[in-house]
């Protein structure tokens, strides 16, 4: 059974995830983003009140509610569950430089969808304004 912690550190996961995802972040939304493309007669959806339970942290979603929370929201579910570094993320440790790209898109990974696109645009106007 999930410690107090472990559903606050959960909660603080998902409401980043969602912030990242939607504009708007209660739960409301969150039902409704993961209900969105989950056929009604398959039993897997969550109510208003569900979404509320994993935003305030009194509880965390089973296995497999997760991997639907953590496909719509575009994020692990290793780290949706338990903030684990991915194994491919550890390798770049003794990588410096690995390290600090492995960071930078980090960040550009937190900013809003819109953020992310205008950073790409800057990035290729720099690119095309080289010398070849």
């Amino acid at each position: 059974m999930p410690t107090a912690q472990e559903k606050a550190e959960f909660s603080t996961r998902l409401k980043q995830a969602l912030k990242n995802t939607s504009p708007t972040t209660g739960a409301a939304d969150l039902a409704r983003l993961f209900n969105a493309q989950t056929p009604s007669f398959s039993g897997i959806g969550i109510s208003v009140q569900t979404a509320h339970k994993w935003l305030t942290g009194k509880a965390i979603p089973a296995s497999e509610k997760i991997s639907i929370l953590a496909e719509r929201l575009g994020v692990s579910k290793d780290w949706l569950r338990h903030e684990a570094q991915p194994e491919s993320a550890q390798s770049t440790i003794n990588n410096p430089a690995l390290l600090q790209v492995t960071k930078l898109i980090e960040k550009i990974q937190a900013l809003p969808e819109h953020q992310q696109y205008l950073i790409e645009k800057y990035i290729e106007r720099l690119l095309k304004d080289q010398p070849h």
